[in-house]
């Protein structure tokens, strides 16, 4: 990575004296590297490093952006993939495509129907990317029309039936987190259509033999609908909770619950740290 970091340096230097430069070798070769099945290994590293310069100055904004958005279409699903997985910010995501996925149709197909609908994640910072970058005031349309397409796929008795259980439940994932993005004007305006769909929904899950499914409708519709109706009389099933109706309740909180998951993890280690600190002062002092 780091002849890599040198060249960006090299770049951004030829550029600050107006220099014309060409970003398409380094596209190129960040591409070859992700196809050769290294682009986790490889955003470890170069993440943090573009992550800096994004704050450095506007240039270095559009040197990072135009770094990502300019890898060719051959390797794009397995470079986006990578960022997709390593990323623990949605903002970092968004700083780096930009608006892109409003003028690349292959960007476009990626974040809207493979890494959702044909693909299944255990690392869940694929969907909180996705649907964060989605988010985005630009691209608003496109999240609700992602969502109005996952409720139907969600809902869908052939595909409960002849799809896995862990890819059903990362589509449910999909389905809640999505949801839990939508605006109150959003949630006004889709409400009829959206509960039309989680009816249907509901009762294909209940249908199912399996009871993991059948809990999966349950907690979904437990919390679309208090979310739609906040003043309607409470949908609840009995079910006995487990980590997957955890999670999806979770999510269905949307961005907010994210962060506060994420400050109470650096929280958490702050007070590791601090305890660390404590203990070896401690160790020192008695040695004293």
């Amino acid at each position: 990575a780091l002849p890599i970091f040198k060249a960006l340096e090299k770049l951004h230097d030829n550029l600050t004296m107006s220099q014309d430069c060409s970003f398409k070798f380094l596209g190129e070769l960040i591409g070859r590297i992700c196809l050769a099945g290294q682009a986790e290994r490889m955003f470890t590293i170069l993440l943090p490093a573009l992550e800096n310069w994004l704050k450095k100055s506007p240039l270095w904004n559009r040197i990072c952006a135009r770094l990502i958005t300019g890898i060719p279409d051959s390797s794009m699903e397995h470079v986006s993939e990578g960022l997709l997985k390593i990323a623990d910010d949605p903002s970092l995501i968004s700083k780096l495509f930009g608006d892109s996925v409003l003028t690349n149709s292959k960007l476009k197909y990626l974040l809207t129907s493979k890494f959702l609908l044909m693909r299944s994640y255990s690392n869940m910072n694929v969907l909180y990317n996705i649907i964060g970058y989605l988010s985005g005031c630009k691209h608003r349309h496109l999240l609700v029309e992602v969502l109005h397409t996952l409720f139907d796929i969600w809902g869908d008795r052939s595909a409960i039936k002849h799809t896995t259980y862990d890819q059903h439940f990362y589509v449910t994932c999909a389905v809640v987190l999505s949801f839990g993005h939508l605006n109150i004007e959003e949630k006004k305006s889709e409400k009829y259509e959206l509960l039309n769909k989680l009816l249907v929904g509901v009762q294909s899950h209940l249908e199912s033999p399996l009871e993991k499914v059948q809990h999966l409708g349950m907690v979904v519709g437990e919390c679309v609908t208090s979310s739609l109706e906040p003043n309607g009389e409470k949908l609840a099933f009995g079910y006995v909770e487990d980590d997957d109706t955890k999670l999806l309740k979770s999510l269905s909180k949307g961005p907010q619950e994210r962060m506060d998951l994420r400050n109470a993890g650096k929280r958490n280690e702050l007070n590791v740290e601090s305890k660390g600190n404590d203990k070896l002062t401690t160790e020192e002092s008695s040695s004293a």
